[in-house]
């Protein structure tokens, strides 16, 4: 009984100060807030879209979309419906990890550890009240990990944890990956009478994707034909992911050692089902690290650190180890002024390193609680969708499109250039930038395009395309022409082939001006090519092999040594043909003049 107590008394007091945290570092993303305008737009009478005028999916986690239109209804406030909705779940997971229904019963060290690693972690911290899904992924791939643990085998138990997968997949499809070690667990338990189980449990997932193929006309979100289409050189996407993973070890230690405990945790615990989560989470971030990681610094990798701490609390461990971590963990959190215990008013957060940003930093300033003014509605962004509302604008193209949307209202339609909520743009292969930045890949401008006036491209293969997106977005639901259309845009080539290189302007070798659109050299006929390239003094340039439409190698070269610096662009150069080399000023916005020769 005094165990008990103590544990209690452990357990309520860590998860006070957790709550205490967690307020004073409440804050709301500009992402959400594009969730929120489509469940404002829901609660106005206009159907679940962005755009009133379009149904489309700009949200890729349903579920929590749902919780946020329930609490938005209830609150009123977009902030504090999304903020304390974040806050509410992530209390509601952190209790249940502590106070676990589980045969071993109590280890009070362990749990006041999670805890106390979990108010260290900026990620996990910063994420709680962001008005984003992690919250409830965190308490799903708990409650999974339970289920499994304590699953017997049969088809009643298998229909569980299925459930609970499918509802974690509706929350964030990659948690479909984190969580199917540990479903294929349960499932091999089970065996082929298992089969009824898992036709049960899929039912949420099979409903809403019918739903999304009705309303929407297609089965994945809008986002995901923006995202995945970027044309971007595997090499690429893995250096950038490696960056990613890598950047917790600089601004975020107590996230850092728990990413690099997993698989310690996962080999010391005894319990099948704990491996299992382990593994996934293991995978999970391999599948980051895969597609480039995100711009938000420790977004992705919050589902793995939180399932760190599921391992850690019930895994048996020497007598002061837990402790031992959690100081670590905390200590090393204390040691930067980013940490979520030093976080207040004054917060600004760390400078971005290769496009990744504190995104709870960017935001503190008017969507923060402790941001001043009125959270949400003090940030400049709110602050300038409020004015095309008052200025009565029926059409604006912006890149930022939550916070502005949010308070610019359905009456303002917003057509988004990196194409997440623009079904037409979202089709279309992006723009080549040697600088490009994960998770913002811009689409070429669109002659002649007007969404608001029904204008399509000027180019007849884009204004085919644009007929069937709007047969598809705005034509009658039972139309069966729309639902033809719906299956030819999901599976259908490209109306056009990549444009990444077509904004570059095309010149020939000599004196050659680099815009910051860039400039093209053909290489007539195609051959092994190794430009000699002299330019300014302290200029840099990035050298791009061009094979077709794709990039084949890049290089980046300083001219930094002498009035001019001739130098040979061997370091990564194909072997093989290539068609064009396209050459892009060192940094995003400059330009240069430079000499070719050599081709």
């Amino acid at each position: 009984m005094r165990t008990t107590r103590v544990h209690t008394a452990v357990v309520l007091s860590a998860l006070a100060v957790v709550a205490v945290v967690v307020l004073r570092c409440a804050w709301v993303s500009d992402d959400a807030f594009i969730t929120l305008r489509t469940v404002h737009n829901a609660l106005s009478g206009y159907g679940l879209r962005f755009n009133p005028a379009e149904r489309v999916q700009a949200y890729t986690h349903p579920l929590w979309m749902a919780l946020l239109l329930v609490a938005h209804a209830a609150v009123g406030s977009p902030w504090y419906a999304a903020a304390g909705l974040g806050g509410l779940v992530t209390l509601v997971g952190l209790a249940a990890l502590a106070f676990p229904p589980t045969p071993d019963g109590e280890r009070t060290e362990g749990a006041a550890a999670a805890l106390a690693l979990f108010v260290g972690s900026k990620a996990l911290v910063d994420y709680a009240t962001s008005g984003l899904e992690n919250p409830l992924t965190h308490l799903l791939i708990l409650a999974t990990a339970v289920s499994v643990d304590r699953g017997q085998g049969s088809a009643r138990h298998l229909a569980r944890t299925t459930a609970l997968v499918a509802l974690a997949v509706l929350t964030r499809p990659d948690m479909g990956l984190l969580l199917l070690p540990l479903w294929g667990l349960h499932a091999w338990r089970a065996g082929r009478s298992g089969l009824p189980g898992v036709l049960l449990g899929a039912v949420p997932l099979v409903a809403w994707e019918a739903f999304s193929l009705v309303y929407y006309g297609a089965l994945v979100p809008n986002t995901a034909f923006a995202k995945l289409g970027t044309g971007i050189p595997r090499l690429e996407l893995l250096a950038q992911g490696a960056t990613y993973l890598a950047h917790p070890f600089h601004h975020d230690p107590a996230t850092a050692l728990l990413l690099c405990g997993l698989p310690a945790l996962a080999l010391a615990t005894p319990r099948p089902a704990l491996r299992a989560v382990a593994l996934g989470a293991l995978l999970h971030l391999a599948w980051v690290g895969w597609i480039g990681g995100d711009f938000m610094a420790g977004r992705f990798l919050t589902p793995a650190a939180f399932t760190a701490l599921v391992v850690l609390r019930s895994t048996p461990l020497p007598r002061g180890l837990p402790g031992a971590l959690a100081a670590l963990g905390v200590s090393l959190s204390l040691a930067l002024p980013t940490a979520p215990l030093r976080a207040g008013p004054a917060y600004r957060g760390f400078e971005a390193h290769e496009g990744i940003v504190d995104e709870r930093g960017f935001y503190h300033r008017g969507s923060g609680w402790l941001g001043g003014g009125v959270p949400g509605e003090g940030h400049a962004f709110a602050r300038a969708g409020a004015r095309a509302r008052e200025a009565g604008k029926r059409s604006v193209t912006r890149a930022t499109v939550g916070l502005f949307g949010y308070y610019a209202g359905p009456d303002v339609h917003i057509v988004d250039p990196l194409g997440l909520t623009e079904p037409l743009l979202a089709r279309l292969p992006a723009r080549y930038d040697p600088h490009w930045r994960i998770g913002h890949h811009r689409r070429p401008k669109v002659r002649g395009y007007d969404p608001v006036a029904g204008t399509p491209p000027e180019d007849p293969r884009l204004a085919a395309l644009y007929a069937r997106v709007v047969r598809l977005t705005r034509g009658d639901l039972l139309d069966p022409t729309r639902w033809w259309d719906g299956v030819w845009l999901q599976i259908a080539p490209p109306a056009l082939p990549p444009l990444r290189f077509a904004d570059a302007l095309p010149a020939l070798p000599g004196r050659v001006h680099v815009t910051p659109v860039g400039a093209c050299l053909p290489v007539d006929p195609p051959r092994p090519a190794n430009p000699v390239v002299t330019g300014e003094y302290d200029d840099t340039l990035v050298i791009v092999w061009v094979r077709g439409d794709r990039s084949e190698a890049r290089h980046a070269q300083a001219l930094d040594d002498g009035d001019f610096y001739p130098y040979s662009a061997l370091q990564g150069r194909p072997k093989g043909d290539v068609d064009a080399i396209c050459l892009y000023p060192g940094t995003k916005d400059g330009q240069q003049d430079v000499t070719v020769t050599g081709l």
